[in-house]
C-alpha cells in the first residue's frame, strides 16, 4: 500500500505538472529526432552535412560488408573515421539494426568477455536485440570482475508505441529528461544542439543510465505525446510536442519522490525551427520552487560549405533537476563554434566560457582545428585546445591504413603509430604508444580501438609505454569474432546477426 500511495502522488504531480505546462503548447511544431546510421542511404548522409564524399563511401562500403554498425567504437574501424568524427556523429544519430527489407524480424546476439591482468575475476556482457516494423526486444545481461553474476540485467519488450522494461527518454535541451549519451564541447556546430531521441528501449551495459517501467509514445498527424513511470527511479512524466512545417514546439513534465520521501517536479517548454535558413533551438524550465533554467542557440548555414553555432544559457542556482544532462546545475556561459570546409580543406573553431554562481568562478576553453584530407582517404591534421597541440597524419594505400599522432604541451607529450589491413573477412588494427608526462595534472588523453560495445579512453601520465592489437574475423556473412589483447587486459567478442 505504502509503494501504492508513493506512486500514485508521483503520477499526480506530474499529471498536475502536464496539464500546466501543455497548454500553451498546442500551437505550433518539427522533431528533430536522431537518426539511424544504418538505415540511411547515400542522400539522407549527403543531408547530414557533416561527412566528406570519402567518408560517406568508406561507410557505405563498410555496411555491405560487415552489416550493421551497432557501436561508436565500431564506427571508428570505418576508413576515414578519426576519434572527433566519432564523437560528433555520435551526438546526432543512433547504432539500431536497419529495419529489414522483407518485413520479417531481424536479430542480434553478441557476447563480449574482458579479462584485466590485475584483477581477479573477468567481465561478461551478453546481449541479445530483436527488431522488426511493429515489435521489438532486447536483454542485456552484465557482470563486472570480482561481483556475484550478474550485477546488471536489462530487458525490455516493445510493440507498437507501448514499451515495457528498460528505456532511456532524452527530450528537448537536456534540462529536464536526458537518460543517454552526452557529448559536451565537441567542436562542431552541429553539436550544439542536442538531438533529442524521445523514448527507446535500453540496449546499454551503463548500470546508471536507464528508466525502468512502462512508456508509451504515439503520433496523430502532427501531434506526438509520450508518457511513461519509472518503479525503480520512483519518477513519472509526460512529453509532448506540436509540428508544424519547419517548427517545432514540446513541453515536458516529470515528477518523483526523493529517498527522504520529498516529491520534486520539473517543466519545460521547448522549440526547434528554422526563419530564413538559421535554425533556433532553445528549452524554458523551472522546478516546483520556480528556479528557472533556459538554453537557446541558433545554427546558421550561410554557405554549403560554412556553417556557424552559438548557444546559451543560465541554470539558477536552486534548479535542481535530477533526471537532467549532469551538467544542468549552477551555472551560466556560452560557447560559439564555426566550420568551413571548402574542397578538401577542413577549418574548424569553438570558444566556450561558463562561470559558477557558487563559487564566483570562471573558466574558458577554446580550440580550433585545421584537416586536409587527400583523395584516397589520407589527411593531416592540426589541432589546437587550452594550451594542447595535436598532430595527426593518416595514410591510406591499398589495404593498409597507417595513423600517427603526437599531442602534448609544456609538461609533457604523446605519440603512438597504428598500423591496420583490412580485406574482406579479416581486419587486424596494432597500435604502439610511448608517453611522458610530469604526472596526472599533465596527463594525455588518447582514444583506443575496442571491441564492438565498448569505448575506450585512456589517461596516459608519468612515463611509459604501451601497445595493444585488435583482430576482426568473418568466417561466414553473419558471423563476426572479435579480440583485443593489451597490456592491461584482454577482450573478445562474438556477434551473430540473423537477417529478416
Amino acid at each position: 500500500m505504502r509503494r501504492l500511495k508513493e506512486g500514485m502522488e508521483i503520477l499526480m504531480a506530474a499529471l498536475s505538472a502536464a496539464f500546466l505546462l501543455f497548454g500553451p503548447c498546442m500551437y505550433a511544431s518539427g522533431s528533430d529526432r536522431k537518426l539511424n546510421i544504418n538505415a540511411m542511404g547515400r542522400s539522407e548522409l549527403e543531408e547530414l552535412r557533416l561527412l566528406t564524399p570519402f567518408q560517406i563511401e568508406s561507410l557505405l562500403e563498410y555496411r555491405a560488408l560487415w552489416g550493421d554498425i551497432l557501436s561508436a567504437a565500431e564506427l571508428s574501424l570505418v576508413d576515414g573515421f578519426a576519434d572527433d568524427d566519432v564523437a560528433a556523429l555520435s551526438a546526432v544519430v543512433t547504432f539500431d539494426l536497419a529495419p529489414s527489407s522483407s518485413g520479417r524480424a531481424k536479430q542480434s546476439a553478441s557476447v563480449r568477455y574482458r579479462k584485466p591482468y590485475d584483477k581477479k575475476g573477468f567481465a561478461l556482457t551478453t546481449k541479445y536485440e530483436l527488431a522488426s516494423e511493429r515489435f521489438g526486444c532486447g536483454i542485456v545481461i552484465d557482470n563486472d570482475p570480482g561481483e556475484k553474476f550478474p550485477d546488471f540485467f536489462s530487458a525490455y519488450a516493445q510493440y507498437g508505441g507501448v514499451l515495457v522494461g528498460d528505456f532511456k527518454a532524452c527530450f528537448g535541451q537536456g534540462l529536464v529528461l536526458w537518460k543517454g549519451m552526452n557529448f559536451n564541447s565537441l567542436g562542431e556546430p552541429s553539436a550544439i544542439v542536442k538531438k533529442e531521441s524521445g523514448i527507446q528501449g535500453y540496449k546499454s551495459s551503463d548500470e546508471e543510465n536507464n528508466l525502468r517501467g512502462i512508456a508509451y509514445s504515439g503520433r496523430w498527424g502532427n501531434f506526438s505525446a509520450s508518457a511513461f513511470a519509472a518503479v525503480d527511479n520512483r519518477i513519472a512524466g509526460a512529453n509532448a510536442s506540436l509540428n508544424y512545417g519547419t517548427w517545432k514546439v514540446g513541453a515536458t513534465a516529470v515528477s518523483g519522490m526523493s529517498k527522504d520521501r520529498r516529491v520534486w517536479s520539473n517543466g519545460s517548454v521547448d522549440f526547434y525551427g528554422s526563419i530564413g535558413g538559421v535554425r533556433l533551438f532553445g528549452e524554458f524550465a523551472t522546478n516546483e520552487k520556480f528556479s528557472p533554467a533556459f538554453r537557446m542557440g541558433a545554427l546558421w548555414r550561410p554557405l554549403y560549405v560554412l556553417e556557424v553555432g552559438a548557444a546559451a544559457w543560465v541554470y539558477a542556482p536552486a534548479y535542481k533537476a535530477p533526471e537532467a544532462v549532469p551538467s544542468i546545475k549552477d551555472q551560466t556561459g556560452m560557447e560559439l563554434s564555426a566550420r568551413y570546409s571548402p574542397g578538401r580543406w577542413k577549418f574548424n573553431a569553438n570558444l566556450a566560457y561558463r562561470y559558477k554562481f557558487s563559487t564566483a568562478g570562471s573558466s574558458w576553453k577554446y580550440r580550433a582545428s585545421i584537416q586536409y584530407t587527400f583523395e584516397n582517404g589520407s589527411s593531416v591534421l592540426y589541432h589546437y585546445r587550452n594550451g594542447q597541440h595535436r598532430l595527426d597524419g593518416r595514410l591510406s594505400y591499398g589495404n593498409w591504413r597507417f595513423e600517427v599522432r603526437a599531442e602534448g604541451n609544456l609538461r609533457g607529450y604523446g605519440l603512438f603509430a597504428e598500423a591496420t589491413y583490412k580485406r574482406p573477412g579479416f581486419e587486424v588494427t596494432g597500435r604502439v604508444t610511448w608517453y611522458d608526462t610530469d604526472g596526472w595534472d599533465s596527463r594525455i588523453y588518447f582514444y583506443e580501438r575496442d571491441v564492438p560495445q565498448s569505448f575506450s579512453t585512456v589517461a596516459y601520465y608519468n612515463k611509459g609505454a604501451g601497445a595493444y592489437l585488435v583482430v576482426r574475423y568473418t568466417p561466414v556473412r553473419f558471423l563476426d569474432l572479435w579480440l583485443k589483447a593489451q597490456q592491461n587486459y584482454l577482450a573478445c567478442f562474438m556477434r551473430i546477426t540473423i537477417p529478416g
